[in-house]
């Protein structure tokens, strides 16, 4: 059996044009092919990360707001079964004001002392006030970011993105909840 040939490279062929060996044609064709899929698996790797993020900033919401609630519980335990009538009211409770901040919101959170802070440096608006520990499903905060409630029993309800809003009933001046956790299955 004969054996083939290749011209030389930068040769020219019968048609006048100059000849570049197959295999390295195919090395940069391999090599356009790799970097187009690398391209592609960068953006799906990115794409993926912010997902991630965005989970891992809703559990920390949800983290956030027990923490709340169970400081809540105990000024409420100290002060005759009654919710404070604010955030700062709360202070001796809550030590660190960065748990009030939710991770999606804009608020620094380097602010971690209560010095100079007012209602508005926190994220998440306060409806406790005239609220006590009887009542297990007053809201005591809705988080505007990720729709979780804080209860007044610390109860955080996990909001599901692209499920509707949780049910709530403005009843006598304060919000309620009015689902049940089995329905939320």
């Amino acid at each position: 059996m004969k054996r083939c040939e290749l011209p030389e490279a930068g040769t020219q062929n019968t048609k006048g044009t100059k000849v570049m060996r197959t295999s390295a044609k195919r090395v940069l064709q391999f090599a356009g092919l790799g970097l187009a899929l690398a391209a592609l698996a960068g953006a799906a790797v990115a794409y993926a990360l912010e997902f991630s993020n965005a989970r891992n900033r809703a559990a920390l919401c949800v983290g956030h707001l027990t923490m709340v609630g169970i400081r809540l519980k105990v000024y409420a335990s100290e002060d005759a079964g009654k919710f404070p009538d604010s955030w700062l009211q709360a202070s001796n409770e809550i030590t660190s004001a960065a748990i009030l901040v939710c991770p999606d919101d804009s608020i620094p959170s380097y602010k971690t002392d209560w010095q100079g802070l007012t209602e508005t440096n926190f994220s998440y608006p306060y409806q406790g006030r005239g609220g006590g520990l009887h009542q297990t499903n007053r809201v005591l905060t809705v988080c505007p970011f990720h729709g979780h409630l804080l209860l007044g029993d610390a109860a955080v309800i996990r909001h599901r993105p692209g499920t509707p809003p949780l049910p709530t009933q403005s009843r006598d001046g304060a919000l309620w909840w009015e689902g049940h956790a089995s329905k939320l299955e």
